[in-house]
């Protein structure tokens, strides 16, 4: 038998998908037209192909397997982004650091400072720098947390009747420069404010940057042990940042094009 036969009987039903202009089909037909052995086996595979136009169309797979073939390429491109958004929890909880490291430091404290104070400050701050890395997968629940912890502190210091209102405004003026610090040094956050975190994330960032400005504050306020002080301008303070943080959250911008 010859090359030539031998191809066309081995592959009789490929040659005949071909497209009828196919120069190996036509070569395979014009073969065939002295061997009868070819011949056979193309018009075996002739039919084998009708057989296969006849079939009905499969159906189209569940969204189930469309769920299962697509989940390992969403996970794979779900890990790309996850490699900046470490560098911004980096950057954005070092910011609370340096917040609170500065604006303890801008001012002298009235009466010297004993141990107490330290510890609660650098718990505060710690609480608050920790915050700021957690809210960008916990926001909501850093935001609550963040209140809580300052009312915490707060009640834990303060006493008599004391409120201070022009101080006041300096010390909420300083928690705010705090919460905005994280958003100074990682400004990519709002680039992706929408697809990642949204209103939740602002929101548990600024207030636990602005928890570390109250750690800083406790520090340096003139009426650090004012209960009313505390409660209405540390703790509002760090209210204050968690709603003007969810409210930046909503502000469109526009992108260069």
């Amino acid at each position: 038998m010859s090359g030539d036969a031998e191809h066309v009987r081995d592959h009789g039903a490929g040659l005949m998908s071909l497209p009828a202009d196919d120069p190996a089909r036509a070569a395979a037909e014009t073969h065939a037209r002295d061997c009868a052995g070819c011949r056979a086996a193309l018009d075996e595979g002739a039919r084998l192909q009708a057989l296969l136009g006849e079939l009905p169309a499969p159906p189209p797979p569940s969204a189930e397997a469309l769920a299962r073939a697509s989940a390992p390429i969403l996970a794979s491109l779900d890990r790309g982004p996850r490699r900046p958004e470490r560098r911004e929890r980096v950057l954005a909880a070092a910011a609370a650091a340096l917040a609170w490291a500065v604006l303890g430091l801008m001012h002298s404290h009235p009466a010297p400072l004993g141990a107490r104070a330290l510890l609660l400050s650098g718990l505060a701050a710690a609480l608050g720098v920790g915050g700021v890395a957690l809210a960008f997968a916990r926001g909501w629940t850093v935001a609550a947390l963040a209140a809580a912890a300052s009312a915490a502190l707060a009640l834990a210091t303060g006493h008599g009747e004391v409120l201070a209102p022009l101080l006041g405004l300096r010390c909420v003026g300083t928690e705010l420069v705090a919460a905005l610090l994280p958003f100074a040094v990682a400004p990519w956050l709002w680039l992706r404010r929408r697809a990642e975190g949204g209103p939740g994330r602002f929101a548990g960032i600024a207030a636990a940057a602005a928890l570390a400005g109250q750690a800083a504050l406790h520090l340096t306020c003139h009426e650090s042990a004012a209960g009313p002080h505390l409660l209405v301008f540390h703790t509002g303070g760090v209210l204050l940042a968690a709603a003007l943080g969810t409210l930046a959250s909503r502000v469109p911008i526009r992108l260069p094009a």
